[in-house]
């Protein structure tokens, strides 16, 4: 975790990356802030001012994604502390299974791939907290699953995270009410919704980068 001063947030809201100069060289920061006082990342030589100055966490490799979701669905994450407080205690008092969630859960959108939670993981938990509170904002929701992982997000992130999130429903054309979302009975059958919404999926992504 790097701590950001004063006049490094001036530079991030300002420039949108973070150089230094320490001794002969100069330092770029890489990596994303988590708020505005603190960075997950690390410093690297600056060789080149063209590059974007964040690098993301996780990634869209759309020749992987089908590997890993099966892997996910057959072989649910180890039960963590906080796997059992966020998932796992929540889950089992529905009757229902990690791995028998709805598709949507893995249908990761590009704001989560800069954060330190891995995509399939905060999705849950926000599926969840929909599920359980369905009157709240989705603002309130995010802000609240954000508070779950302890982060304290960005307005930046935000406000991005609640577009695509509003995006991808409305590409599949389900409401925000997330108790009304279908819930695989077998695992055959979640992996081929899994299949048949990936394709949709790509077509977002497809989508975002264009934008």
């Amino acid at each position: 975790m790097v701590t950001f001063k004063p006049w490094m947030r001036a530079e991030l809201a300002r420039r949108h990356q973070l150089i230094v100069p320490t001794g002969q060289a100069l330092y770029r920061f890489v990596g994303f802030p988590v708020s505005i006082q603190a960075g997950v990342g690390q410093w690297q030589v600056a060789t080149s001012f063209d590059v974007s100055p964040f690098a993301a966490y996780y990634g869209f490799d759309a020749h992987r994604w089908t590997q890993v979701i099966r892997r996910r669905r057959m072989t649910p994450p180890y039960p963590t502390p906080q796997y059992r407080r966020l998932v796992l205690n929540r889950l089992y008092p529905l009757g229902m299974l990690p791995s028998l969630l709805p598709s949507y859960c893995y249908l990761t959108l590009p704001a989560l791939w800069g954060i330190h939670v891995h995509p399939f993981m905060f999705q849950t938990v926000l599926y969840l907290n929909r599920r359980d509170c369905p009157n709240d904002s989705v603002s309130w929701s995010i802000q609240k699953t954000c508070r779950q992982f302890e982060l304290t997000p960005t307005s930046d992130f935000l406000e991005a995270f609640e577009v695509q999130w509003r995006q991808l429903l409305n590409v599949f054309d389900v409401t925000e009410a997330v108790r009304d979302w279908h819930v695989p009975k077998t695992l055959d059958t979640a992996l081929l919704h899994d299949f048949r919404y990936f394709q949709g999926f790509q077509r977002f992504i497809a989508k975002s980068y264009t934008n």
